[in-house]
C-alpha cells in the first residue's frame, strides 16, 4: 500500500515590489563629478571646483592661439575629428596648461567594477528588492568616486612645469589644497529632476 500525502504551498505575490524596484532602477542615474553644493573652493577663490575640473580636463590654450582659433571658428572652420581626438589624448604645444582629464579615464579604468555593480542593481530589481537596488547603485557611484580620487596626482598625468612646481611647492599634478579632490563625489538622482539624491 502506498501512502499519499498532500501539502499546500503558499506563494507570495511580490509583483508590486518588483514593479517598484524596476521603476526605481529605470528612473535613476548615477553621476560622478562636482555637484553644485561643492562648487565653492573658499571665500578667497574666484574659480569654482567645477570650473577648475573643466580647465584641468581641457587645458588652457595660450592667448594668441585662442585669438587665432576664434578668428578661424568665426569663419566657419571646424576641427577634424582626428585632430580633436589627438588634442584630447596628447594636448598641443600651443597649450599653456596641458589637458589632465580625471573623470573619463578614471571611470574607464574601473568600467568592469562599475558595470558589475550596475548588473547587481538590475538583478536586485528583478528580485523586487528595492533596498539592494539602491545599495548597488550607490556602490557603482562609490567605485567611480574612489577611482577619480585615486586618479588625481597619478604619474601618468602630464607633469607640472618647473614654474608651477616653484609656485606650488609640489610636483604633484592637480593637487594643491585637496579641495578639488574632495569636491568630486557621486550622486544617485532621479532622471530629469535636477536634484541630488541623499546618499
Amino acid at each position: 500500500m502506498v501512502a499519499v500525502t498532500a501539502s499546500v504551498v503558499t506563494m507570495q505575490d511580490n509583483t508590486a515590489e518588483l514593479i517598484r524596484a524596476l521603476e526605481y532602477l529605470r528612473d535613476h542615474e548615477v553621476f560622478v563629478g562636482v555637484p553644485e553644493k561643492n562648487l565653492n573652493r573658499g571665500e578667497d577663490e574666484t574659480i569654482s571646483n567645477a570650473q577648475l575640473l573643466y580647465i584641468h580636463t581641457h587645458g588652457i590654450r595660450k592667448f594668441r592661439m585662442r585669438r587665432r582659433m576664434d578668428e578661424f571658428m568665426a569663419k566657419g572652420a571646424v576641427y577634424s575629428k582626428a585632430f580633436e581626438l589627438y588634442l584630447k589624448e596628447n594636448g598641443s604645444p600651443a597649450w599653456h596648461a596641458v589637458p589632465r582629464p580625471v573623470l573619463d579615464p578614471s571611470v574607464e579604468s574601473e568600467k568592469f567594477h562599475i558595470t558589475e555593480q550596475m548588473g547587481k542593481a538590475a538583478a536586485a530589481a528583478m528580485d523586487g528588492n528595492m533596498e539592494e537596488t539602491r545599495k548597488r547603485l550607490q556602490s557603482a557611484g562609490i567605485v567611480a568616486q574612489e577611482a577619480a580620487h585615486r586618479w588625481m596626482g597619478k604619474e601618468h598625468l602630464a607633469p607640472n612645469r618647473p614654474a608651477t612646481i616653484r609656485m606650488k611647492g609640489s610636483d604633484q599634478p592637480l593637487v594643491d589644497t585637496d579641495s578639488l579632490r574632495k569636491a568630486i563625489i557621486y550622486v544617485v538622482r532621479k532622471k530629469g529632476s535636477g536634484r541630488e539624491a541623499i546618499r
